[in-house]
Order: structure tokens, then sequence, then C-alpha cells
């Protein structure tokens, strides 16, 4: 049964031990992929063997996926050790959460409007000058390449497990975290099976990065090249962030590069009519919808800035409304408590998956605004939400920079791209949706037979193809 870490024997099946940190019931952007390969793999020869965390993170969690993976699925949970969660403890009871609402608004002065002078209290003292400077440390020393590395000996003894106990044939490991690699590399060096790494973000060459110490880019750099050159073979889920790491590790034979992007499944589309529930919801004005994280560097802020420009405008001030579904930083759920957004946005939080299909497809609109990246990746991103919003079949607005993901939403016929720097050209795109909604011209006309590419079964299939060279 799926979870009992117990091995099904399937004597007629190849297996495969994936290893993902993050995987069901937790519920974050990175477990569909691991998941949905799971769920697709014994229909083409290949019984999956689960390798996560026992102990996973506070956070959203959905059981309902768990029912996609097969009964007789074995799921093993390995429990991870992570100082990070303690240094959180500590921050949180010694600093509190003051600054948690994101406001930038400072607080009313106070005796006549003059602000009183700043007063370092023993809390803020004692962040500045020891939790801060032990926070850096830790993260530049210890926490290298992330804070999941507590989970690597405990997974390594549960892997080797796994591998005897099913008869492994074949390691694949999914990042981020990167933690999940160095778990892969240990157990192929330690029982001699191929392995099969997958990038969903790049490592080294991730903006995030650039925050980090010479040292521990050094360091995390020579990790990947020995992860790379150990690897049967290499995973991207984009060519652009492929080529990106061509050319940031040359010596690696380019045979050993592999694309297989995220994609869409069929079985979340199939049982609803679409038509139907767009008819059912239809609303009086274009209703809008965001789902999925929104990330600072975004372009959420010129998206607010243009749409305030059109709320301001009494033509448009009651012809539309923007839904969140999803988590928000702080700073964007302030300023979307205050006019002109508060009485024009919905803010939903978190929604079981079957829901956001749902409410994909009673959209007039789906907006688009994934993460900013960094110099000279902007263009190499492609958020996973895309591909399920293609198959929704209603229009999409890409809020972003020109790169693969406007090229794949130009090329299916399904969207539109504004760029985030052209907040005129923002509010143009929202104007034409407008005028769309009131001549009922909405429909988009989509290329089908593009993309049915994405379709998570035909993309497993794919693996698979990887899969059998290698064993």
């Amino acid at each position: 049964m799926a979870g009992s870490g117990k091995g099904a024997k399937c004597p007629y099946m190849k297996k495969v031990l994936i290893i993902a940190y993050d995987f069901p019931p937790a519920r974050t952007s990175g477990v569909y992929r691991p998941l949905k390969f799971a769920k697709y793999l014994p229909d083409f020869g290949w019984q999956p063997i689960i390798l996560t965390v026992k102990n996973p993170p506070k956070g959203s969690f959905d059981e309902s996926l768990l029912a996609e993976l097969g009964q007789n699925t074995p799921i093993y949970r390995a429990y991870s050790l992570e100082p990070k969660r303690f240094e959180k403890m500590i921050f949180d009871r010694a600093y509190g959460n003051q600054s948690s609402n994101g406001s930038s608004v400072s607080p009313a002065p106070k005796n006549g409007g003059r602000h009183e002078p700043v007063r370092f209290s023993a809390r803020a003292l004692l962040k500045r000058l020891v939790l801060s400077p032990l926070s850096h440390m830790t993260h530049s020393r210890m926490y290298v390449p992330d804070e999941r590395i507590g989970w690597v000996p405990f997974a390594v003894k549960t892997g080797l497990h796994a591998i005897r106990q099913e008869s492994v044939d074949l390691i694949f490991s999914t990042s981020p975290p990167e933690t999940n690699h160095l778990v892969g590399g240990w157990l192929a060096r330690l029982t001699k099976k191929p392995w099969v790494v997958d990038f969903r973000d790049p490592w080294t060459d991730n903006f995030i990065r650039d925050s980090s110490t010479p040292r521990r880019q050094f360091r995390e750099r020579k990790m990947e090249e020995k992860v790379l050159t150990r690897a049967s073979l290499i995973v991207n889920v984009g060519s652009r962030f492929s080529g990106l790491s061509q050319e940031s590790f040359p010596k690696i034979p380019v045979t050993k590069h592999e694309v297989i992007t995220n994609g869409y499944d069929e079985s979340d589309y199939c049982a609803h009519n679409a038509e139907e529930i767009y008819h059912d919801s239809k609303k009086e004005y274009l209703n809008i919808v965001n789902i999925g994280t929104l990330y600072d560097n975004s372009g959420f802020e010129q998206f607010l800035k243009a749409l305030e420009a059109l709320l301001k405008d009494k033509r448009y001030h009651q012809k539309l409304r923007v839904t969140f579904i999803g988590d928000l930083l702080p700073m964007w759920k302030h300023a979307l408590s205050r006019e002109p957004f508060a009485s024009h946005v919905e803010l939903v939080g978190f929604k079981p998956h079957k829901e956001t299909v749902r409410a994909m497809m009673a959209a007039d609109l789906l907006l688009l605004m994934p993460s900013g990246g960094g110099e000279g990746t902007s263009d190499k991103i492609i958020p996973g939400k895309l591909f399920e919003f293609l198959r929704s079949g209603r229009p999409i607005l890409l809020v972003g920079w020109p790169g693969e993901t406007a090229d794949i939403i130009v090329e299916s016929g399904s969207g539109t791209f504004a760029a985030s720097d052209n907040i005129d050209g923002i509010v143009e795109a929202l104007r034409q949706y407008l005028r769309k909604k009131e001549s009922g011209e909405l429909a988009v006309s989509a290329n089908w037979e593009y993309i049915k590419q994405y379709d998570r079964k035909y993309l497993t299939g794919k693996l698979v193809k990887c899969f059998e060279r290698l064993v």
C-alpha cells in the first residue's frame, strides 16, 4: 500500500528509486513532477519506489494527491535533522513577528507629530549582534547545498534498504532541493546503479545563489560538477536551462543532456466539461484568476500599477475582478488590502488541486506572472503552472519577460504577452480582454496538437526512453 514503506513485489517490471524530498502529502510546487512520473511509470513497465522525508516542514498539505499513485507503490520515508528549523524557532522567540506584516508604512508619530528617537531594545540588539551574524555563518558554512542537508545520512540509510528490498534497477533524483542529488550520488556510488539527475531549476546558475559568499559558491560549483560528472544522464525542464548547464560545464558530454519539460495531467481535465464549468461560473465582469506563489521579483508590482490605472477609469471601474489562489508575500497582501484594490480583489489562499483546476476552467482570463530570475536567466524560466493553464483552454495573459514561456504561449495560440517593464502595455492588454469580454470573443484558438506534447503521460514516456538507454 502507498506510504507503507513495505515492498510490493512486481517481478515483471523494472524498478526505479525516485528521490524527492518534496512529495505528497506535502503541497509545494515541487511535488507534481515526481508525483506524475510515479503515476504513469507503471504504464511503461516501470515500478516507482519513492524515497522522501518523514518529517516535512510545516506548510500546506493535500492528502488527495497520494490517491493518484498505484495502491502498491512503496513509499520509504526517512527522518531529517535540520538545524534551520531550530534557528527559525529561536528567531521567532527572540525577535517575534514585529515585521511580518510586510508594511512599508511608518507608524504614526507621537508627541504632536514628532517622531520619538530610535531606541534599540534588547531583542533588537540580540538579533543584530548575535542572531543575524550566526545565521549568516550557518547558511554559508553548514547549509550547503541547502537547508535540507541534514536529510542525507538518514535518506542514504533508508535508500540502501529500499534498493535491496525492492531490487531497484535505476536511481532518479530531482531537485530542488539539491540535497536530493547528494543522496542519489551516494546511493549510486554504493550500489553501482545507473543514476539520472533531474533539474527543475538550475543549481549554481540560479539567481538566488548570487548572494552566497564566494567560498560557498566555489564549494557548490564543485559539488554540481561532481554530480554532473558521475550521473549517467542529466535532465532539465527547458532547452535554455539545458544549454546554460552545457555552457557552464563544457567538459560534460553533450550526449548526457536531455530536456523533459513540466506538463499537465489529462486526467485532471477529462472528467470535467470545460464549457459547462465556464458557463455556470460566468460573471458579468472580467474574471481574472492568478494561481500559485507570487515572488518579489515577478511583474506583480507593475501589474498592480496597471490595474490601478484601469480601476481609476470610470469606464472600467466595475468591469473586472482579480482572484489570487495561493500564497502571497505579506507585502503584496498589504498592498491589496488598500483601495482601489480591496473591493476588486479576492485572496483565496490554498485550495486543493482539483479545485484549482476548476477555477482555471471558470476564469475569463488566467494571469501568469513568473519569477524574474536573474541576469541571464529571465528568458529561460518556464513556470510549471503554464502547462495547466494551456490545457484549461482559457486565455492567458503573461506579464513577464521575452523568452521560452512567451514563445510557448504564442506558439500554442493560448494568449498574449505583456512585458513587465511596460505598464502601458499591460494596461492595453487588459483593455483588449475587457473589450473581448463585452463582445463575447474571449475564446482562444488553441493549437491542441502543439499542446499535447506537454501531456504528463507522454512526458513520462520520454523519461522511460532515457531509462531504457541505461538499463
